[in-house]
């Protein structure tokens, strides 16, 4: 009996040592490495494609407005018929019924027709008008003509075309060229050359030539009398004499030696 508690004894002995060998292993035994986890991390925002700009659409185009001559109106009559440059030569003579301040003083002393003229001279640059307007000088065509602001325009030429020749045009360059720059005549004094009116300066540029062209008259034969003179005398500050000598515009328009190239009315 008593042996067999020894046995007993000795064996349970035996197992707590089998036991605390295995336990003893694992404490030796090295911990197996976990796999790191994945670092967190946020996703990136999802792209979205922008907004495409809202462009209003362009406006409609609105048709251009022409509007027609008025009838009623004599400067708005003629305005869109006018002698295309290519009709014009050196040596041509323009008249129109104006409305600028100088051709209006003019109209009142020397009725007629037209109240101003000049001539053409073609060049490089194109055909210029040199006439006594403010000052006496030469401006293009086209600017002349708004100038002017003519009712009429007619174009008129020596019928001879050798009297405007280069040759026999040489005068009347060279004394277009000596007045260039001076005041206009308001006291319509035709023995001075320092200032000078449209009518004069055409009379006298041509009569270099050997060719006078118009009527002189006197101003009273003209029909001016003392109180209009004397109120043309007041607003432009010239004195005025009535039996002083003058040519019209209308008067070289109506010289038998000129042809007619150009007429709005027409």
């Amino acid at each position: 009996m008593r042996a067999t508690s020894l046995l007993l004894a000795s064996l349970l002995g035996g197992a707590g040592c089998i036991q605390q060998a295995d336990n003893g292993a694992a404490a030796r035994a090295k911990p197996v490495a976990k796999a790191p986890a994945p670092p967190a991390f946020d996703p990136p925002p999802t792209k979205v494609a922008p907004e495409a700009p809202v462009v209003a659409p362009p406006p409609a185009a609105v048709p251009k407005k022409v509007l027609a001559p008025d009838p009623n109106n004599p400067r708005a009559r003629f305005q869109s018929k006018r002698p295309e440059a290519s009709l014009l030569k050196t040596g041509d003579i323009i008249f129109v019924a104006a409305a600028a301040p100088h051709a209006k003083a003019a109209a009142a002393a020397m009725p007629g027709e037209f109240n101003h003229c000049g001539i053409i001279f073609v060049t490089s640059d194109g055909p210029q008008v040199m006439s006594a307007d403010v000052k006496l000088d030469q401006r293009p065509y086209d600017q002349w003509l708004r100038i002017a602001g003519a009712s009429r325009i007619v174009i008129k030429r020596l019928t001879d075309p050798t009297l405007v020749s280069p040759e026999n045009i040489r005068p009347l360059q060279i004394f277009a060229l000596s007045v260039r720059g001076n005041a206009y005549d308001f006291g319509f004094d035709w023995e001075s050359d320092l200032e000078m009116y449209g009518s004069e300066f055409v009379h006298k540029a041509f009569a270099k030539t050997g060719v006078e062209l118009g009527t002189k008259q006197t101003l009273a034969a003209l029909g001016l009398d003392a109180d209009r003179a004397k109120k043309l005398t007041e607003r432009h500050g010239a004195q005025i004499a009535l039996d002083g000598t003058a040519v019209t515009p209308t008067s070289i328009f109506d010289d038998a030696r000129l042809e007619l190239v150009f007429d709005s009315a027409t």
